[in-house]
């Protein structure tokens, strides 16, 4: 039951969610990007919040979170949905009902199957401490707009809502800016998705080749299924390596030398070609300038979409990799600038 219910969802979704080709997509500047850098990571400046925005759940998550027993699915999968992280940031009016300004709230996005249409419910707040004021709240928003229940769960249906909606799906704080790989925007009527509005530019079909299609890793070194218990940050940390090990075929090694670290921006353009940009150190001598020409020149001869791209709330490309980088006698060494994935 649970299982076909996940099934007719996604099916929904990847019928009524359709790419909208004509939307104008603007990109973070070089310049942007490497003033983010220098934000988060050298001036280690305040990052945005992600207990600020509202969250919305998808059927799925309900589904795992609430279901029977009996109308479970296994629960590895069942955790890793409960555990999906989808930010919400949409019109204002959203947090205003009837006058009342609501904290942050998490919501749910549903499919009717028998209606063919799908809906907008109010499930609780972010963060829910039993205290008065918002038990009354609660109890109000029940009063106004009336409550279902779906698997064991109390609904309020968001009817008081008329905006658009801009869904990041798993973000994370990079560069002092919220990013993800997906961004669903669609547009609600009086707590109704109007179908013919929806659009989806997902960047799932520009992820990086090497993270994406890690599961065939070549020559043997290891395969790994997307699906299984290897979280993104250990398959982008797996891609990075098998990028190095590429790049290392065209760059010089040198045995005698100390270890030497570098910070880079890896920015992928408009034709998903990967360029090299130094970040730190500001000063680079004749032999950095050197290594890092040569490491360049490899990167150039890399092929496209070796990296993809995030969304941003604002509907623009994040498009590149804060990457440190270590280089001493077995070549280049690569890994990414943490972030809350």
């Amino acid at each position: 039951m649970i299982y076909m219910k996940t099934i007719l969802s996604i099916l929904f979704l990847s019928c009524a969610l359709v790419t909208n080709a004509q939307m104008q997509v603007k990109a973070y500047s070089l310049e942007e990007m490497k003033a983010g850098f220098i934000s988060q990571y050298v001036n280690h400046e305040p990052e945005p919040s992600l207990t600020e925005y509202d969250e919305i759940w998808f059927d799925s998550q309900l589904y795992a979170t609430y279901g029977d027993e009996k109308d479970s699915i296994d629960p590895y999968y069942a955790n890793k949905i409960k555990s999906l992280k989808r930010i919400m940031e949409s019109d204002p009016s959203l947090r205003v009902v009837k006058n009342k300004v609501l904290p942050p709230s998490i919501y749910l996005w549903i499919y009717d199957k028998e209606n063919k249409n799908a809906t907008l419910y109010w499930i609780g707040f972010k963060d829910d401490k039993g205290s008065k004021k918002q038990t009354k709240l609660r109890e109000w928003l029940c009063k106004q707009f009336g409550t279902v229940v779906i698997e064991n769960c109390t609904l309020v249906p968001a009817k008081w809502f008329s905006g658009q909606l801009k869904i990041l799906e798993s973000p994370m704080v990079y560069g002092n800016t919220l990013v993800a790989l997906s961004l669903y925007i669609a547009n609600v009527v009086n707590g109704e998705f109007e179908k013919s509005k929806y659009s989806y530019p997902s960047s799932r079909y520009e992820w990086s080749h090497l993270e994406s299609d890690v599961k065939y890793i070549r020559e043997g070194i290891m395969e790994v299924s997307t699906h299984g218990p290897w979280s993104r940050k250990q398959r982008k940390a797996m891609a990075l390596n098998l990028f190095a090990r590429d790049v290392n075929k065209l760059c010089t090694l040198q045995r005698d030398i100390r270890p030497v670290e570098y910070s880079f921006l890896f920015f992928v353009d408009s034709e998903f070609k990967t360029h090299l940009h130094v970040l730190l150190p500001s000063q680079l001598n004749a032999e950095d300038e050197k290594r890092i020409s040569e490491l360049s020149n490899a990167i150039e001869a890399q092929p496209t979409k070796v990296f993809g791209r995030y969304w941003t709330l604002e509907v623009k490309r994040f498009s590149g990799r804060y990457v440190k980088a270590i280089f001493d006698g077995r070549g280049w060494h690569f890994s990414d600038y943490n972030c809350n994935e």
